[in-house]
């Protein structure tokens, strides 16, 4: 194998990594501002 090839699949991959984690990120941030908003809706109706 040559290392031009090696070194495009190795970067291709680590794009998509980044890619993934980005992702990752945005499902969290959702997540944890789905919860937020959750909790503080069911304080306000407890009230």
């Amino acid at each position: 194998m040559r290392w031009e090839k090696l070194f495009g699949i190795i970067t291709r991959c680590d794009r998509v990594l980044k890619e993934n984690k980005r992702i990752a990120d945005l499902i969290e941030l959702n997540y944890f501002g789905f919860l937020i908003h959750h909790s503080v809706f069911l304080r306000i109706l407890k009230k």
